[in-house]
């Protein structure tokens, strides 16, 4: 299960969003933009790209764009996620195409993580003080922050080592459906896209992701459905339509599939 609420909300002059996030699940996906984690509370592992590390409280990190990851604990866990959009700090777009980091305090800990994390508190704490609203003092900290990213943790995109034929592929098809999952895509509209046949498609999946289109579609409409359901008086069948369902039936059925499939895998592990 996740919740998210977003903490900080900045106009376009501002390219950084804050959220909370509480999880004990979150499934396989991506970000068109880099996502940076703060562990808050609790501990998990996170698998980025082929990689799995165990994270812990105090842990920071950042997810590139367009970076496979997921993350699964044991019981609920709380994360500070800040995602950079990349494009709004006026960079050239072919660098902010391909712009990576490598920050990872479960490889190794570096003095200048913690530089990081104050001008990340700084902007929570100066947005969460009553009467206090200043562009001005918001912008400034915002560039000190991407800029000490930039100077201490931007790499050459070919240091990553994830740029395979097949990788670049299933990334720019799961690119393309989160940024249309509510248009209720199909494997034959997106094989038609890509100009790619609906059986090579089926086997990029399930190679790939480990899971066939429909699974990862539904995983990922339900996932992003679960604020509107928790936090919002919409109704099932406006949250099914808004999320890209055909009908409140084919909601309910996907979310029933994926959580009880959730259920059954903690009932089998607390019965070993």
């Amino acid at each position: 299960m996740r919740e998210e609420e977003s903490i900080v909300k900045f106009s376009s002059k501002i390219p950084l969003s804050f959220s909370v996030i509480k999880f004990d699940s979150i499934f396989l996906h991506m970000h068109s933009n880099p996502q940076l984690i703060i562990v808050l509370d609790g501990e998990f592992d996170v698998k980025i790209g082929e990689e799995t590390f165990h994270a812990k409280e105090n842990d920071i990190f950042i997810v590139n764009q367009r970076e496979f990851h997921q993350m699964h604990s044991n019981s609920e866990t709380l994360i500070l996620s800040v995602l950079i959009d990349q494009y709004g700090f006026a960079l050239d777009p072919k660098e902010a195409d391909n712009l990576h980091f490598n920050l990872n305090s479960m490889k190794a800990y570096n003095k200048k993580h913690d530089s990081i994390r104050y001008l990340v508190n700084s902007i929570v704490k100066f947005n969460t003080m009553e009467n206090i609203n200043s562009i001005y003092t918001n912008r400034a900290i915002a560039y000190s922050l991407f800029a000490q990213l930039m100077n201490d943790f931007k790499i050459d995109i070919t240091e990553s080592n994830h740029v395979t034929s097949s990788y670049d592929t299933i990334t720019k098809i799961t690119a393309y459906i989160n940024d249309n999952y509510t248009k209720k895509l199909s494997l034959q509209e997106i094989s038609n896209h890509f100009n790619y046949s609906i059986a090579y498609l089926s086997r990029l999946f399930k190679q790939s992701l480990g899971n066939n289109f429909i699974d990862y579609y539904d995983d990922l409409r339900i996932n992003y459905s679960l604020n509107d359901l928790v936090y919002s008086n919409k109704s099932i069948e406006e949250i099914s339509l808004l999320h890209g369902f055909e009908n409140p039936r084919s909601y309910v059925r996907a979310f029933k599939k994926i959580y009880l499939k959730v259920t059954r895998r903690e009932i089998i592990c607390e019965n070993k």
